[in-house]
């Protein structure tokens, strides 16, 4: 137990996880501020159902516990979440059934609406960048699948390319990559350059199934670990595209997310509800 309290003291812990409609979309962070009798930690979340969204907030520390809540009604049926991991700003995708979709974009520290972006199809996924500067999609009409990106302060497009179906976007935390893969697709996970949306390395796990989450790590020494729908997880040095450790979820995992530190990965159990904590073999680069 003390080791693990070790490292998550030295940086914080982030995820976001889309929960299939069924409960909604948390973010947590572990604030590594000790103070005299304890640490601090903030959670966010977003609940969804039907046509109402809520926003959590949750602080611990030391010496109390806090919480509030917020529910917003939206006219479309809400579809993914996502909360840029520096908890500054969500996003809420809504799906109309004239076969339009909405992406609406909150500042979290009162939930307030900043914008809307409205297009034809249906989304199937989102991701916010770190600081929630931009934010990517992956968009379904009866013609194609792509992946869009905006700027989340004027709302304009900065590119747009094809896709095979995408069920899970995820960035890296410096915003310079973004990774896709789907449920439907042979397992391959596609990393793209965040400013141009080029195709930079595939990542190919023809025996696994689809990708069910993605998550990199924060360190230097560049890794991104994907969740599969056989139940395992791998994990892989960008750098070289080499496949670094294979862990058996028993189950398919819900959410990804590594410690500040970049040694440990947590991986959420989508259907029992647990959480498991592994030890990665290969360190950050010093």
């Amino acid at each position: 137990m003390g080791r693990t309290s070790t490292l998550l003291h030295t940086g914080s812990f982030c995820d976001t996880s889309d929960l299939g409609g069924k409960k909604g979309s948390v973010n947590v962070s572990y604030r590594p501020k000790t103070r005299e009798k304890g640490v601090d930690l903030y959670m966010t979340g977003i609940c969804k159902k039907g046509h109402g969204l809520r926003f959590n907030y949750m602080y611990f520390l030391a010496s109390n516990t806090s919480q509030s809540k917020l529910k917003v009604d939206v006219p479309g049926i809400v579809g993914p979440v996502s909360i840029s991991s520096d908890q500054n700003m969500a996003a809420t995708g809504e799906i109309e059934s004239s076969g339009n979709s909405t992406i609406k974009l909150w500042k979290m520290i009162r939930s307030d609406f900043k914008q809307s972006l409205t297009f034809r199809g249906v989304v199937s996924a989102m991701a916010l960048s770190s600081d929630g500067s931009v934010i990517a999609a992956a968009i379904t009409t009866a013609e194609k699948t792509a992946i869009r990106l905006w700027d989340t302060t004027t709302g304009q497009v900065k590119w747009e390319e094809l896709s095979p179906p995408v069920g899970t976007l995820a960035f890296s935390q410096d915003g310079s990559l973004i990774a896709s893969g789907g449920f439907e697709n042979d397992g391959t996970i596609y990393i793209r350059d965040a400013a141009s949306g080029s195709i930079k390395l595939n990542l190919h796990s023809d025996t696994d199934g689809g990708v069910t989450c993605l998550a990199f790590r924060n360190t230097r020494g560049l890794m991104l670990s994907a969740g599969f729908s056989s139940g395992v997880i791998k994990l892989w040095d960008i750098t070289d595209g080499s496949l670094i450790q294979t862990l058996n979820n028993e189950g398919p995992a819900g959410a990804l997310a590594f410690s500040g530190d970049g040694r440990v990965l947590a991986s959420g159990d989508a259907k029992k509800g647990t959480i498991k904590i592994w030890a990665i073999t290969k360190p950050p680069n010093p």
